[in-house]
């Protein structure tokens, strides 16, 4: 039996947890608040538009106490979530400040628009709808190079997150000159556990083909033309690891990339490419009680 068939076993359960977790979180977020029509399974659903970072915080703990999944807004249609309410989040423009600090690099929150860095000469984001944000860009996968070891061609270098469990933390490069990302509890935990995940033989035989087809992006880790990065392994994770708050972004020059269309993905998904073993071991790594979506509804 599937997840899917499991939960509409109880998809008639009480709303009372919904409702208590939605009556707390508007008393604290005052951002526009929409209803959404309940899931395939019966649950209920709603958008909310975030106008300060520590709302999220505030959304993530009643979450987590409440059983709701967190969604970033256009990473996953209405009707995909599984066996519990759901609560889809966008950003406010409030949420999109910029500072390019310097001719060839900028620190951007994470509402920030694509189109505002397209128009600065940031030209990884040609061909990219300029109204996502920059939350919604790093999330998918079909905006990125999809040839293993190139994901530097994004152009992040750091990224500023909230983890399911609540720590917060910066990480970008890691080696031996920079261990800073051991220091957080989960990342010590999963890094060591990522980098033997690498040397499998599945994965290696992948490392050496035309397209990196798993879900997360645990080739980053390799040193080949750029040095190891932590923040690049959950590019294209599709909202189902973290939440991001900014990042730290270089310009990339005009490259030609290899990318794969939404239907190449599904079809990896679908085909077992994407979800198997060692996607899920890193989902359970970073968000074991599914606060976001699970590979399965991706």
């Amino acid at each position: 039996m599937d997840r899917r068939s499991f939960f509409n076993i109880n998809k008639h359960a009480s709303n009372e947890p919904w409702t208590k977790f939605c009556t707390r979180l508007r008393r604290f977020a005052h951002g526009p608040w929409e209803s959404l029509a309940d899931s395939e399974d019966g649950h209920p659903q709603a958008r909310l538009q975030l106008e300060r970072e520590i709302e999220f915080e505030h959304a993530r703990a009643l979450a987590e106490e409440y059983d709701i999944a967190l969604v970033l807004d256009g990473t996953l249609p209405l009707g995909r979530l599984i066996g519990r309410p759901g609560l889809w989040l966008r950003h406010s423009p409030e949420l999109g400040a910029v500072d390019f600090y310097s001719d060839e690099a900028c620190l951007a929150q994470a509402g920030a628009l694509v189109g505002t860095l397209a128009a600065q000469g940031y030209e990884q984001f040609v061909g990219v709808p300029s109204h996502l944000s920059l939350a919604q860009w790093f999330a998918d996968p079909q905006y990125h190079d999809a040839r293993p070891g190139l994901s530097f061609l994004s152009g992040v270098e750091r990224i500023q997150v909230l983890f399911a469990n609540g720590d917060a933390a910066v990480v970008g490069g890691f080696g031996v000159h920079d261990t800073s990302p051991l220091a957080v509890p989960v990342l010590n935990k999963s890094i060591p556990k990522m980098f033997e995940m690498l040397q499998k033989p599945l994965p290696q035989e992948t490392l050496a083909s035309d397209a990196w087809t798993y879900a997360y992006r645990f080739d980053a880790l390799q040193r080949k033309l750029v040095d190891s990065n932590i923040a690049r392994v959950f590019q294209g994770h599709r909202g189902s690891l973290l939440w991001v708050q900014s990042l730290v972004i270089r310009k990339i020059p005009k490259t030609e990339s290899y990318l794969l269309a939404s239907e190449k993905w599904a079809e990896a998904y679908g085909k077992g490419a994407c979800g198997g073993d060692e996607d899920s071991q890193i989902k359970a790594f970073f968000d074991p009680s599914g606060l976001y979506p699970y590979l399965d509804e991706l």
